[in-house]
């Protein structure tokens, strides 16, 4: 389980920025191949400023 902690990135534990990144990387390679490949990143749905607003409880 990931805490937040910056340093255990480094030891390969997975965040949700992490795997939006890696999948924003993905989409990419895949859109040179094939442009109706998309990626919409949640944060473009659910930010920071909505966490202030509205937090999940998750």
């Amino acid at each position: 389980m990931a805490t937040g902690d910056p340093a255990e990135r480094a030891i390969g534990k997975l965040t949700l920025r992490v795997i939006r990144d890696e999948l924003a990387r993905i989409v990419l390679q895949c859109r040179l191949e094939d442009r109706k490949v998309h990626y919409l990143d949640g944060c473009a749905l659910y930010g920071e400023s909505d966490h202030a607003e509205l937090p999940l409880p998750d």
